[in-house]
């Protein structure tokens, strides 16, 4: 299995045309990391163009794929989906990870160090990115699995590329293991984005939380997700808006120039290039 996921991320390489190596020391110019806007859009398995987007306002949090553990077996479904992107726009890569099965007690480690590797080696063959995001929804017996991951991630990633991670709402409200391996495992994330969307049966609940009181900041920096189709949650705490360093939108039916617009409009910031909207405009 290992050889077919080596074989398809060779294939991503090729199709990109260029590969950075995890292995490689960071030289001193590279060590500076790129200042990562405040808007940043995901972009899931949806052919989608934006290159009309403001690279000083917003960047791209890209689905590099989704990895499944079971057991010791790893199997990576990538992204096929096509995505252009405008010259010089701050890129992340995100990787989805989902558990079948958890390794037994003495393989978790060696089997978190694969998939670790795995990950980097992904979202490295996306050609020059910023920063790379785990996506993993990890219940509670999980948990223990995804710290080691996360340790091993930050070995093996380039310094000058930043970690994050996305969290159930929960984890940022009532479910305190998160904030508590943070402090107490020194869990190597640069910023932590809960995400207020797609809730279920606690939606009611945890939107009212939100209302009253933000999400403490994570690492010392406040991020919060949110999803287009979702927008009265936006709109709910629109005057809090700007207590956050960082805002991640998600558009389901994926993104284009129209709901670009509709995105700013509820966040109260154009996030289009507007020579792109003068050249629409002209015919150009």
């Amino acid at each position: 299995m290992q050889q077919v996921i080596s074989s398809v991320i060779a294939l991503i390489v090729l199709l990109s045309g260029s590969r950075a190596s995890a292995a490689q020391q960071p030289t001193a110019a590279e060590s500076a990391r790129r200042m990562q806007p405040r808007i940043m859009l995901w972009s899931w398995q949806k052919i989608e163009d934006l290159r009309d987007l403001d690279t000083n306002k917003a960047g791209v949090a890209l689905l590099a794929g989704r990895f499944t553990v079971d057991q010791d077996k790893i199997a990576l479904e990538p992204r096929l989906a096509q995505l252009q992107l405008p010259h010089g726009c701050y890129k992340e890569a995100v990787v989805r990870v989902e558990m079948k099965q958890l390794p037994s007690e003495k393989d978790v480690d060696r089997v978190s160090a694969k998939l670790a590797q795995s990950i980097v080696d992904l979202a490295l063959a996306h050609g020059r990115v910023d920063g790379l995001q785990i996506d993993y929804d990890a219940r509670h017996l999980e948990r223990s699995f995804y710290i080691k991951l996360l340790k091993h991630l930050r070995q093996q990633l380039p310094a000058d590329l930043t970690l994050s991670m996305t969290a159930l709402a929960s984890w940022s409200q009532g479910d305190q293991w998160l904030r508590q391996s943070i402090g107490r495992e020194h869990l190597p994330v640069d910023y932590v984005v809960p995400m207020f969307f797609t809730m279920g049966v606690g939606k009611d609940q945890a939107v009212h939380l939100l209302q009253d009181n933000l999400p403490a900041p994570f690492n010392g920096s406040r991020s919060i997700g949110f999803s287009l189709g979702e927008a009265s949650t936006i709109s709910l705490i629109s005057s809090k808006l700007k207590q956050l360093d960082r805002i991640y939108l998600f558009c389901s039916p994926g993104w284009r120039l129209d709901r670009i617009n509709t995105a700013g409009k509820l966040i109260g910031q154009s996030l289009v290039n507007q020579n792109s909207v003068k050249e629409q405009k002209n015919g150009i």
